[in-house]
């Protein structure tokens, strides 16, 4: 008799909770993701996800109780777990002949979107549009997909002359990993009928809004969105007014994500949209110059550059300790021998658990200690 499937929703959350994971869920499913592309080792997940490796570790052992890994070493997903987190694995990937851009668009993916891209609406420079190539619109879709940021999520569409939209109906067709919806907001009437008319048969509800974002978003939107994906003008203040859209549509916590497009510009304009950024709450993931294409984009050199930001689901903050290891939480270790459990941390015996190590389980000697998660288990 198989074992039931598993809930990956609830197994996220259980875990993010389990964990005290300030990420949330997304940082589960991050570890998840690259437990998946081959990362089995804890340092190696921590480097791919930038969490703290005690953090790793307890993530893996709280996924293990619940089926989702296996009890060897490395890490690895166990069938129920492959199927539950990891559905799309053969959609897309890191490829070393992306030119540096971390994915590589399926050509069937992008020669489906030259015939809309032929089609679509001419571009008025009034407003700053300049569409991207086919294969530009496929890149950004495999790597929201890559980064966990798609299915099952509410993604909104600031501005769309790009067609992203369509992009995103047309890899859930072709793979069945998509959204749970889809919100454009567009200012340009032509634009918005075009992505109607087209959008009629998407394989997820769909709402393309004709709105100027110089006015605050419409309420129903505020506060509800996992994904962002935007292409804003490009000028500092035009990121800035885009952005603030973007963040106040994203649901509240950590773990949120904004997919930017945006040219890399002077120092003094990039200093000054990373401000923007700090302002709101966004962390940089990832940047990678170069990734969209445009077509007659003299202007910015053909091409701008990716970002991936994340919400912190923190408010501003003063400067804090220097130091990675000031002002930490206390942590409880188990030893693997006998059981017991000790606390590390400022104020403790040991600072660190590598102290612990050295210095030996008080109990039994043991120099191998695991993290315990919240819970205790």
């Amino acid at each position: 008799m198989s074992a039931p499937a598993l809930d990956p929703d609830a197994v996220a959350a259980d875990v993010a909770d389990a964990v005290g994971l300030a990420e949330g869920p997304a940082g589960v499913r991050a570890v998840l993701r690259e437990i998946a592309r081959g990362a089995g080792s804890t340092r190696a997940v921590g480097r791919g996800t930038s969490l703290p490796l005690p953090v790793v570790a307890a993530i893996c052992g709280e996924l293990r109780t619940r089926g989702v890994l296996t009890t060897d070493r490395p890490a690895r997903l166990t069938v129920a777990g492959r199927a539950a987190f990891d559905p799309g694995a053969a959609v897309t990937g890191r490829c070393p002949t992306c030119a540096g851009r971390g994915v590589l668009a399926p050509e069937d993916l992008a020669a489906a979107l030259a015939e809309p891209a032929a089609a679509a609406p001419p571009v008025r420079v009034e407003l700053d549009q300049t569409h991207c190539t086919p294969e530009t619109k496929a890149r950004r879709v495999l790597a929201m997909h890559d980064a966990g940021a798609l299915a099952g999520r509410r993604v909104l569409v600031l501005g769309d002359d790009d067609l992203v939209s369509l992009a995103l109906a047309e890899f859930a067709r072709r793979h069945g990993s998509g959204p749970a919806s889809v919100t454009v907001v567009e200012l340009d009437p032509a634009i918005v009928e075009f992505l109607r008319s087209r959008l009629a048969d998407a394989p997820f509800p769909v709402e393309v809004v004709e709105h100027d974002l110089t006015a605050p978003l419409p309420d129903r939107l505020l506060s509800t969105m996992d994904t962002v994906q935007t292409d804003p003008p490009y000028t500092v203040a035009g990121a800035e007014l885009f952005l603030t859209r973007a963040a106040s549509a994203l649901r509240q916590g950590a773990g949120a994500e904004v997919f930017l497009s945006l040219g890399v510009r002077r120092p003094a304009q990039t200093v000054a949209v990373q401000q923007v950024l700090s302002r709101l709450g966004l962390a940089v993931r990832a940047m990678v110059p170069g990734f969209n294409e445009y077509v007659g984009a003299g202007v910015l050199g053909g091409s701008s550059a990716f970002w991936h930001l994340v919400t912190a689901g923190l408010p501003a903050a003063s400067p804090g300790a220097v130091y990675s290891g000031t002002g930490r939480n206390r942590r409880r270790y188990v030893c693997a021998a006998c059981g017991t459990a000790q606390t590390v941390g400022e104020g403790r015996r040991w600072r660190t658990v590598g102290e612990l190590k050295q210095a030996g389980c008080p109990r039994c000697g043991g120099r191998v200690f695991r993290p315990r998660s919240r819970g205790g288990h």
